[in-house]
């Protein structure tokens, strides 16, 4: 894109940290670089001299705000785990932090925390493998929807609908059916067409 002479990049990460190198090479030709979705790592940022406007939600609240919703339908002591995203990404810390903010204020024992990546199959198996694990397993609260919807697949293979909770965030489409029929307690949108205003 800098070689094509843009004049500004909007960039919403997978990871907070790898693009810093190819933003100093923008920012040095005059390309104007907005951060959104996913906050570029500060600390990287600040060590690199490099200033970058981020636009996007606070993720740690939104998923905060969706274990509270879960958390409501469950009892002080129930056990929950939590498939979060890409470990390295601002969002996907802050995604975990807030599910662990909702769990930890109704008293929620979180057993495991692990990465699905963002991804449906990676998440379908380790939402597999906690169900097996812990048979007394009462909800699953994903740091995406893709996520969402492994742990939803995994939850119907094990004949649990209704048993073990699925929550998510980004209120995809395929979703909105889940959420309608009770197999997902909720997700957050981020408002996309705002932010990008």
């Amino acid at each position: 894109m800098v070689a094509r002479g843009v004049k500004a990049i909007v960039l919403a990460p997978a990871d907070s940290k790898a693009l810093i190198p190819a933003i100093r090479k923008a920012k040095e030709a005059g390309v104007l670089v907005i951060n959104i979705e996913n906050k570029l790592d500060a600390e990287i940022l600040k060590q690199a001299n490099l200033e970058v406007p981020f636009v996007g939600p606070d993720n740690r609240d939104g998923a905060k705000r969706v274990g509270e919703i879960g958390a409501k339908a469950l009892k002080e002591g129930d056990k929950v785990a939590i498939i979060e995203g890409v470990s390295t990404a601002f969002n996907g810390q802050q995604r975990r932090l807030g599910a662990e903010d909702a769990a930890k204020a109704a008293k929620l024992q979180v057993v495991s925390v692990q990465s699905g990546q963002w991804e449906m199959d990676k998440a379908n198996a380790i939402a597999s493998a906690l169900l097996s694990e812990h048979t007394d397993l009462k909800a699953l609260l994903c740091g995406n929807d893709s996520m969402a919807l492994g742990a939803v697949a995994a939850v119907n293979a094990a004949g649990k609908t209704g048993q073990v909770l699925v929550s998510g965030f980004d209120n995809i489409a395929a979703v909105k059916p889940m959420i309608a029929d009770g197999r997902m307690i909720a997700t957050a949108d981020q408002h996309g067409d705002q932010l990008a205003v």
